[in-house]
């Protein structure tokens, strides 16, 4: 597909800012429209001198000009794409670099991170592309920790008349520190569980805490209109760069608009991959 087949595609689609003509397409396109408007008036004003000037020609006319009208409106469009520019890779002052897209100076650490998600003062470091998955891990086998702990201080209950052997104050101070224990366990399974799914949703859309979280203020994000994930290769494709990317980093680089699969609202219960419901 050319250039010029392709830009077609976002005429009448604003939202699209890309790169999609060069200006000397988009000026040889603005000519030829301007060709065909002096031309159309023309012969309009010929047909009134040689045929007068009635209701019915007033309304082809009128006609006309709102195509006239809604053409110029399209090339003014296509003019707008082409001088938007792909957002440019920053320069990093700390590290005297360029960082490569969805990198991260991380203050903390002091260094930057490729693919940075977050900075977890738990593990404390940060959060990026090689270690994602050990940090999926950890939050499986934490929730997978405190639910066996919660199903510990549950049974606690049917133990305690035994190990109070019929003394009620006894009794009731085991069942306080059984109680406690439960509350304890129930909090961080929510904690734990609610990380876990998120950062499941996060790796099967292609996304991280930091782009999801702060889009409207990363450049690169910004740049693509509402529900374009620029990075999404397909659920089984995401996976496989999270899971299975052999310590070495992907050189992530920007898609145009048109190369890229609108994604909207990714759900995790139903999708490409599967449906749930």
């Amino acid at each position: 597909m050319s250039r010029k087949e392709k830009a077609k595609l976002f005429v009448g689609y604003d939202d699209f800012k890309i790169l999609a003509i060069t200006d000397e397409e988009a000026k040889e396109a603005n000519n030829r429209q301007s060709q065909n408007v002096n031309g159309q008036s023309n012969s309009k004003y010929r047909q009134d001198e040689e045929l007068g000037f009635d209701d019915t020609l007033s309304s082809d006319i009128q006609k006309d000009t709102n195509n006239l009208d809604s053409s110029n409106q399209s090339v003014k469009s296509i003019e707008y794409i082409a001088r938007t520019e792909m957002p440019k890779k920053k320069f990093c002052d700390y590290c005297n670099l360029e960082q490569p897209y969805r990198t991260k100076h991380c203050k903390q650490c002091e260094r930057c991170v490729r693919k940075f998600d977050h900075h977890c003062f738990w593990i404390g470091g940060c959060v990026g592309e090689l270690n994602h998955r050990k940090f999926w891990a950890f939050l499986l086998f934490q929730t997978i920790h405190f639910t066996m702990s919660f199903n510990i201080a549950m049974s606690g209950y049917t133990m305690k008349e035994e190990a109070g052997k019929g003394d009620k104050d006894k009794i009731n101070h085991i069942g306080s520190i059984w109680a406690v224990f439960q509350v304890l366990s129930f909090t961080f399974i929510l904690f734990a569980g609610i990380l876990f799914f998120y950062h499941t949703y996060l790796i099967m859309s292609g996304q991280t805490t930091w782009e999801h979280s702060r889009r409207g203020t990363i450049s690169y994000l910004s740049f693509y209109p509402i529900g374009i994930l620029p990075f999404y290769q397909g659920i089984k494709q995401n996976i496989i760069s999270t899971f299975f990317h052999g310590n070495q980093c992907t050189d992530w680089e920007l898609k145009e608009p048109f190369e890229l699969k609108q994604i909207q609202g990714f759900n995790l219960c139903e999708n490409e991959l599967y449906s749930c419901c």
